[in-house]
């Protein structure tokens, strides 16, 4: 499973079926490519019955989402900063060493591109509020 760098993955039938690896997986664009699996060899049961009846609901939800056209890619993982570098939750600033922002995956505030760039407009939020007396748009971007 997983090897050279292919990904773990189901067609959803057969994942909602229980029926293990699958042997026939939609074609798909993912690169390097998919290798049939069971999740069920890497996934605890919660996770397994959870994903299983939100894609049934989801299909109830928008016809045809459950096709088996699709295929379930597995597993994401955490790869951002295996630590955490505390900050001031009204501020952002690093604890102890002001006018240093932390944002983003770095300083283990995010774990993906989403979560890194929701985490970023929320800091720079923050910032203009710290700032707005002493920071004006046109200072920053020109008239």
């Amino acid at each position: 499973m997983g090897a050279a760098y292919h990904a773990p993955a189901s067609a959803q039938t057969a994942f909602l079926s229980g029926r293990g690896v699958s042997r026939q997986l939609a074609a798909t664009h993912f690169r390097p490519g998919l290798v049939g699996a069971d999740f069920r060899a890497f996934l605890p049961d919660f996770v397994i019955s959870g994903l299983k009846a939100a894609l049934r609901r989801f299909d109830q939800q928008i016809r045809g989402y459950g096709s088996s056209e699709a295929n379930l890619v597995a597993v994401e993982s955490r790869t951002s900063s295996p630590v955490r570098v505390l900050r001031d939750d009204r501020t952002a600033q690093a604890e102890g060493i002001a006018g240093l922002h932390l944002a983003g995956e770095g300083p283990g505030y995010a774990g993906g591109i989403m979560s890194a760039a929701l985490d970023g407009q929320r800091v720079a939020h923050l910032l203009l509020e710290t700032h707005e007396q002493r920071v004006r748009p046109r200072d920053l971007f020109g008239s």
